[in-house]
C-alpha cells in the first residue's frame, strides 16, 4: 500500500526517518517489535529500498495491509510514548512536539481510509500537554479490521509528556571510528551526543565554544593513540591522548563533576597520575555496556535492554 505524500511527511517527521533511524529503536529492538507481529523485518524482502531501519519500514508499509500497517505503527507510537523520558524543555519546542504527534497520529488512522484530510480521526485523544499536577494515564481504543476482527490494543494517552533528550558531550582525538561508535551508542540509548567540531563556531573561540556546549547532563572522553611523548631524561616513548583530550577531560570533571564523565581507552595509552578515582574504561569486547552502566548509575534514564 501507498501513504498519502502528506500522511507520510508527517509519520516520517515524527518517527525521524530522515536519518535512517526510526525513533529510539535500535535493531535488536526494532526486530523485536516486528516479530511480535509475526513478522521479520530483517527478511531480504524489505530491504529492496535500502538496509537501513527508515528504508525497512518504509518497504514494510508498501508491502502489507493497512490494517496490520496501522497495527504496527501505533504499536511503535505507544512505545515511544513509554520509552521518552525528557524533562527540560521551553513552552515552544513542548508545542510543537505535541503538534507533530498529533498529526502523526491523525495520519496514522487515516491510513486506509478512502479519504484523507476532511475530518479528525474520532478514535483517538490528541496529546495534551502536561503540568507537574498531572499524571500520565492512559485508555485503550480497539481498531475495527476490514475483516471484521479486532486489531490488537491501541493504547493513546490522555496526557503527552513533552521530553528533551539528556546531552552527552564526547572529547575525542583523531580516532573517527571510535568517536562514530560512541555517537550510535549515545542514540541507541536516546541520547543526544554532543561534538564540539559539529557545532558552529559563529566567529568564537575554541574555548568559548566548549563554555556554550557544556551544558550537558554526562561526559564521555575517548583516550587513543594520538600523541607520543616522554619523560625528560628517558629514552622509552610512550602513546598518548591529544593535550585537548586530557584538558577538556579536566574542565568536565570541574563542571560536571567525576561521577559524570567516563573514559574509554582504546591502545596502550598513558594515563595521568593525577585524576585517579576517575572512571577508565577499556575498550574492549563489553565497554558498550560498562558505559552505559556509568551513565545509568550516575542517574540518566537508560534501559540497558537497548544495546
Amino acid at each position: 500500500m501507498e501513504l498519502d505524500n502528506i500522511d507520510k511527511s508527517h509519520i516520517e517527521r515524527y518517527f525521524d526517518m530522515q536519518s535512517g533511524y526510526v525513533l529510539h529503536y535500535s535493531n535488536r529492538t526494532f526486530e523485536d517489535l516486528f516479530h511480535s507481529f509475526g513478522i521479520s523485518i530483517y527478511d531480504e524482502m524489505y530491504s529492496d529500498l535500502g538496509t537501513s531501519k527508515a528504508k525497512r519500514l518504509r518497504s514494510f508499509i508498501q508491502k502489507n495491509h493497512h490494517d496490520l500497517v496501522k497495527a504496527v505503527l501505533l504499536k511503535m507510537v505507544e512505545e515511544y510514548d513509554s520509552h521518552s523520558t525528557f524533562q527540560y524543555m521551553s513552552s515552544d519546542d513542548k508545542v510543537k512536539i505535541a503538534e507533530n504527534r498529533s498529526k502523526c497520529i491523525q495520519a496514522i488512522n487515516n491510513i486506509g481510509t478512502i479519504s484523507h484530510h476532511i475530518s479528525s480521526p474520532t478514535n483517538i485523544t490528541p496529546p495534551i500537554l502536561i503540568t507537574e499536577s498531572n499524571t500520565h494515564t492512559h485508555h485503550s481504543t480497539k481498531f475495527q479490521s476490514s475483516k471484521g476482527g479486532n486489531m490488537p490494543d491501541q493504547t493513546t494517552p490522555h496526557t503527552f509528556q513533552s521530553v528533551q533528550k539528556h546531552k552527552v558531550f564526547i572529547v575525542h582525538g583523531h580516532d573517527e571510528h571510535l568517536l562514530l561508535e560512541v555517537e550510535n551508542l549515545c542514540r541507541k540509548l536516546n541520547l543526544e551526543p554532543i561534538v564540539l567540531k559539529d557545532q558552529s563556531s559563529g566567529g568564537a573561540t575554541i574555548i568559548e565554544k566548549l563554555e556554550k556546549h557544556s551544558d550537558v547532563t554526562y561526559a564521555i572522553v575517548l583516550y587513543t593513540e594520538c600523541d607520543e611523548g616522554r619523560r625528560v631524561g628517558t629514552e622509552t616513548v610512550r602513546k598518548r591522548a591529544r593535550q585537548n583530550v586530557i584538558f577538556e577531560h579536566g574542565y568536565f570533571i570541574g563542571t560536571l563533576g567525576r561521577d559524570k564523565v567516563s573514559s574509554i581507552i582504546k591502545g596502550d595509552i598513558e594515563i595521568q597520575g593525577d585524576v585517579s578515582g576517575v572512571v577508565y574504561i577499556m575498550h574492549s569486547q563489553d565497554w558498550k555496556y560498562q558505559i552505559a552502566r556509568e551513565m545509568k548509575d550516575s542517574g540518566l534514564t537508560i534501559d540497558l535492554n537497548y544495546l
